[in-house]
This record gives structure tokens, C-alpha cells and sequence, in this order.
């Protein structure tokens, strides 16, 4: 009997060993994701991705190891405890309030407003998306807002004059020194497409940074004169993987274990749409990057970035700027409203490590894109109030 009892012991060791390995080599390489360019070794991108849920497998052994043999549970404690700066990049528990008073507190909002939904809504519901949007924005009030996809209709056959009814709800004068907008595509020079920036404080220069691409992702900025000071503001949207309705409805039979015939088919497909976002991705940050080396002033940069906190597109530009959700965020900050592929942090406030940020928001309330808009308190004065 202890024979037997020895034997089954054995063998749930060698099951268990074999498991931290297929959950313990991948959460090391979620480490190099942000190191290495996903167009060197995407095998590392790809395990950035699932850090989470790598997170959650290494704890679970653990603490198995702890009823089996708590010598083994050191693997995962040192796998775990060499992510501790990807752990704190996606989870946050403390948030931090805005103090009172704040007189140098702005109020940030990045979102992704999905063309406020134009076309995701019948004729009947044409509208109420945006009506929405307007509602949240008129409650919210932030003194700066950046939108990615952002939609613009001048020909009125719509009714969708998104921009004069912003400047209306924010209470800004209709002059380019309070918005600035730039659409990389139009349709029929009747509907355009692309990012705006929205400011309480005068803009004092705007434009936008040349992509190594020519999709519509893209990236702007906008210079404010705020208290005596410049700052710039740009409004970042990074290559999407570019998914298509079949696509999603494979990754819907996959979530729900479905029969597909095609499986195989699609998830090679997928796979191959995710790597080719990696590395377009890698190439615009580069581009924004060297034009963010040469900005004079101090930075809030704001964004979909469609990559996670543990990737190589997030680690680059988040060099040399604080995030505010790790300064003053709280959970796991998720900001992908989609309902097939994994929830993600996507959407990000970086800002210059001078000022401070408090209460990073993420208002799950408004489900109309599949992003959340996010907002940030920041206090744009050094190390002030």
C-alpha cells in the first residue's frame, strides 16, 4: 500500500513538473515581450499576450506544490517574482484620489469611439450611439479629450455633425486653437475618418506624425498653452489586427467549443492576422518614438495602442513617461469591450514622470464602442497641485 501511495506521489510530481513547464517557459519568455521586437522572436510577443492568464496558471502550481512538495513551488515563485513589473503593468489596487483642491488638475479622456457607431446601427437606431457618447461627454466635462476613430460627416445626409456638437457640449469656441482633427480617409469627401483632439487650453500648434504605413491608424498632436507652459498632447491608434466578421465568428465557436470545420484554417489565419499587427505596430512605434525624442516639450500621450501592457509596442512608449493607471488606477483596468477575444487593457494615459496623475477611471457604464473610455486627473505643474 505505501508502495502504491509512493508511486501515485511520483507520478503527480512528474504530471506537475511537466505542467510548470508548459506554463513556466512561456510566462519567462512573457518577460522578454518587452525587450525583444515581435518581428525578431514573435513567440515572445505572442506570450505577452496571454501573460495573464500564464499569471494564473503559475500561481495555481504554486500552490499545489505547497500540498505536494513546497520545495517545486519555488519555480513558480521566482518565474513569478521576475514578472513582478508586468504583474504591476496590468493589475492595480490602491487608486488614488484627486485631492482637494487640485487648482493644476486637468482632466484627460482618451477613447475610442468606434465611428460612434454609425455602422453598427440600423436606420432606426442611426444615432442614439452618438446621442450617447454626447451624454457622457456633457456629464463628464474633461478639459482635453483624444478620440481614435473618430468620424466626421459634412454632406448633413446623416445628421452626424459630431464635431460642432463637441465643441457645444465641452462650451469651446468653433477655432482651430480649441480642436484639431486629421482623417487619413474620406469617403467621397463626404465621410471622414481619423482622430481629433479636443482642449480647453489654447492650441498653439498641431499635426500629425507620418506612419510607415497608410492605413487609417495613425498618430497626431496637439501643442497647449496651459499656465505659462507648453505641452504636448498626441493622440496615438496603433495598427488593429485588422479582423473580419468571419474571423470573429471562428473566434466565437472556438470560445464556446463549437464544432468548425475549419478550424484549423481559421486559426492559422488569425494567428497570421495577430503576428503582422505585432510587427506593423512595432514599425509605427519606432516612427512615433523618434518624433517623440525631438519634442521640446513635455508629453501626455494618449491611445489605442491594440496591444497589451506587456508587449513590446506598450514597453517602448511607456519609456520615460508614467502611466496613470499604475499611478492611481485600480483591478485589472481592462479597456476592450469586445465579446469574443480576450478582455485587455488596450487604451492607455502616459504622461511626463513631472507631473502626477489621480483617479485613472475606466467608465465601463458606456458600452457603445468596443472600447471604454478612460480619464485621468493631472496635474500639469511640477510636482503641484
Amino acid at each position: 500500500m505505501k508502495k502504491k501511495k509512493k508511486n501515485y506521489r511520483k507520478l503527480l510530481k512528474i504530471l506537475l513538473l511537466l505542467l510548470n513547464v508548459s506554463v513556466g517557459v512561456p510566462f519567462l519568455f512573457a518577460f522578454f515581450a518587452q525587450a525583444v521586437s515581435p518581428s525578431a522572436i514573435g513567440i515572445f510577443a505572442f506570450c505577452g499576450l496571454a501573460f495573464p492568464y500564464l499569471l494564473y496558471a503559475n500561481i495555481a502550481l504554486m500552490i499545489l506544490w505547497f500540498f505536494v512538495d513546497y520545495r517545486y513551488s519555488l519555480i513558480s515563485i521566482l518565474l513569478i517574482l521576475v514578472n513582478l513589473n508586468n504583474i504591476d503593468r496590468h493589475f492595480q489596487f490602491k487608486g488614488t484620489e484627486v485631492p482637494d483642491p487640485c487648482v493644476n488638475c486637468v482632466k484627460v479622456m482618451s477613447y475610442n469611439a468606434r465611428l460612434f457607431n454609425v455602422y453598427n446601427e440600423s436606420d432606426e437606431e442611426l444615432g442614439k450611439g452618438k446621442q450617447k457618447i454626447f451624454d457622457f461627454l456633457a456629464e463628464e466635462k474633461p478639459d482635453i479629450v483624444c478620440f481614435q476613430e473618430y468620424f466626421y460627416e459634412n454632406s448633413a445626409k446623416i445628421d452626424f455633425p459630431t464635431t460642432d456638437t463637441i465643441l457645444s457640449i465641452l462650451g469651446l469656441e468653433h477655432s482651430e486653437k480649441y480642436f484639431y482633427q486629421y482623417f487619413p480617409q474620406n469617403l467621397r469627401h463626404e465621410y471622414f475618418f481619423g482622430l481629433a483632439i479636443f482642449s480647453r487650453y489654447r492650441i498653439v500648434n498641431a499635426g500629425y506624425v507620418q506612419m510607415p504605413d497608410s492605413s487609417a491608424n495613425s498618430v497626431i498632436f496637439a501643442d497647449i498653452r496651459f499656465k505659462g507652459d507648453t505641452i504636448r498632447i498626441y493622440d496615438v491608434h496603433l495598427a488593429s489586427l485588422h479582423l473580419d466578421n468571419a474571423d470573429y465568428e471562428a473566434g466565437k465557436k472556438m470560445v464556446q467549443g463549437l464544432d468548425d470545420p475549419e478550424r484549423e484554417q481559421n486559426i492559422r489565419q488569425i494567428y497570421k492576422k495577430v503576428k503582422t499587427g505585432f510587427e506593423v505596430r512595432t514599425m509605427q512605434v519606432k516612427a512615433l518614438r523618434a518624433h517623440r525624442d525631438t519634442c521640446p516639450y513635455p508629453i501626455v500621450l494618449c491611445g489605442d495602442f491594440n496591444d497589451s501592457p506587456a508587449s513590446y509596442s506598450y514597453n517602448k512608449l511607456a519609456t520615460g513617461l508614467n502611466d496613470s493607471f499604475r499611478k492611481s488606477g485600480q483591478k485589472m483596468g481592462t479597456t476592450y469591450n469586445g465579446d469574443v477575444f480576450p478582455a485587455y487593457r488596450i487604451d492607455y494615459i502616459l504622461y511626463d514622470p513631472q507631473y502626477r496623475a489621480y483617479q485613472h477611471t475606466i467608465a465601463t457604464q458606456l458600452g457603445v464602442s468596443d472600447h471604454f473610455p478612460i480619464y485621468t486627473y493631472i496635474s500639469l505643474q511640477k510636482n503641484k497641485y
